[in-house]
């Protein structure tokens, strides 16, 4: 999860992690930071199955051009929900 702006006091250190969940804190732009993770990830194992949750066709694209697959807040909230 990467959170941005305001959102970052949603957490109360610098690396977070709650419940297994990975939280990066964005210095700056939060779309660049997902990019960021991705690429990451992406180098680090190349064989990674890697979902990121987005409504921004933009972001779509460039995580999409790292491998990843795209999925809209729906589908994340239909698991929560469950």
């Amino acid at each position: 999860m990467v959170l941005e702006g305001a959102a970052r006091a949603a957490v109360e250190s610098d690396k977070p992690d709650l419940q297994g969940v990975r939280v990066v804190l964005a210095d700056g732009s939060g779309d660049d930071a997902i990019v960021g993770v991705v690429a990451a990830a992406v180098e680090e194992d190349n064989n990674r199955q890697i979902t990121v949750v987005t409504a921004d066709r933009g972001l779509r694209e460039r995580v999409e051009a790292y491998g990843a697959t795209t999925v809209g807040p729906r589908w994340l909230w239909d698991r929560i929900e469950s």
